[in-house]
């Protein structure tokens, strides 16, 4: 099958290898893409801050009004028989290139035979493959979002919040949210907690007495009361607290397995919007390409929290090797919309 190369001239966009692919090169195997679909990874947060939006193009343009437009006053009395006063808004676009994200694996003959064992093989091996794709895609997301560059503004912790009795990790919040709220006009609706952090904002003796103030941070360090993810979104007046609790193994093949945390010692306050949609003011949003010819699933066909929509490929059986090959992937670019949407606080388990 001969192969056709693209190569654009931006730096930053690698080159495409695009193949015209027939129906007897490869199937579509729309049964496993489904239950995909409904498959989530656990602990997994990226696409909760940045939300999907469908795009019928693989690249295009993000239209976006100027921020002093949209909170600019005018003179809004119009007098009898007269037009409206008449204005004018200034329109920004930033560019975005889906990128196609996609591993392979293969069900063996001897695995193939077993018909009871086939269609299992296949959707397990599925999962796995999604499993580390979206495990790309984390980590993907959580090294952009937590570039201090990439976001209106952002600082260190002073008092390190793991003093849980001296420390003020409520305030250090509340303080925070107000700073991201006047950059751009709007108050962010969605923190997000690295691991490390939320186990010890969660602790404080600051917030279990705002809380339970009737026993919260006990005597002799026995802290009692338990703070969840829906008690700290009402204390701090958002519609989503998250909490980063993904791990990524940082050995080496065959080497001893190592976890590391993806989310540590940090918080991240942004905006998003109810619906997300291109055209509404968001820090961030993930843009999502149907390809022609592949399934065109809904976009919360796996539910309202969904992954990108995986596309399964079946390939025929190649004899020579003895197996059938599977690919999954989807097409995707995650683009920062307004980073003044956003503040990020690092190093809070340290003092500076």
């Amino acid at each position: 099958m001969d192969g056709i190369t693209i190569a654009y001239n931006s730096p930053f966009i690698e080159p495409v290898h695009m193949y015209d692919i027939s129906p007897e090169d490869v199937h579509i195997d729309a049964p496993v893409s489904n239950i995909l679909l409904n498959y989530r990874p656990q602990n997994y947060i990226a696409d909760r801050i940045f939300p999907v939006v469908p795009v019928n193009k693989q690249s295009d343009l993000v239209p976006g009004i100027k921020i002093d437009d949209r909170f600019r006053t005018e003179e809004t009395v119009r007098a009898p028989g007269t037009e409206p006063r008449m204005i004018h808004f200034n329109v920004t676009s930033q560019q975005y290139f889906c990128v196609n994200y996609a591993l392979g694996t293969f069900m063996t003959a001897e695995e193939a035979a077993n018909a009871d064992l086939a269609w299992n093989t296949k959707q397990i091996r599925s999962e796995l493959v999604y499993d580390i794709l979206m495990l790309d895609h984390e980590i993907r997301v959580a090294n952009y979002v937590t570039s201090g560059s990439n976001c209106g503004s952002y600082w260190t912790t002073a008092s390190g919040w793991n003093d849980w009795e001296n420390s003020a990790p409520l305030t250090n919040v509340l303080t925070d949210i107000d700073v991201a709220e006047q950059l751009r006009g709007y108050r962010p609706n969605r923190a997000v907690f690295g691991k490390t952090a939320w186990h010890n904002w969660r602790n404080s003796d600051e917030v279990l007495a705002r809380l339970f103030p009737h026993g919260g941070a006990m005597a002799g360090g026995n802290r009692g009361a338990l703070v969840s993810r829906q008690l700290a979104a009402e204390l701090l007046e958002l519609d989503e607290v998250l909490v980063g609790g993904a791990y990524y193994n940082s050995a080496a093949e065959n080497a001893t397995l190592s976890l590391s945390r993806i989310w540590h010692d940090m918080v991240l306050y942004y905006y998003t919007p109810g619906r997300p949609s291109k055209d509404r003011p968001a820090f961030g949003y993930s843009f999502r390409w149907n390809v022609g010819g592949m399934p065109n699933t809904p976009l919360n066909a796996g539910g309202e929290n969904a992954p990108p929509a995986p596309i399964v490929r079946t390939f025929p059986f190649d004899a020579k090797k003895g197996r059938t090959d599977i690919h999954v992937g989807y097409y995707q670019d995650e683009l920062i919309v307004d980073k003044y949407l956003s503040c990020l606080r690092t190093g809070v388990a340290s003092s500076q």
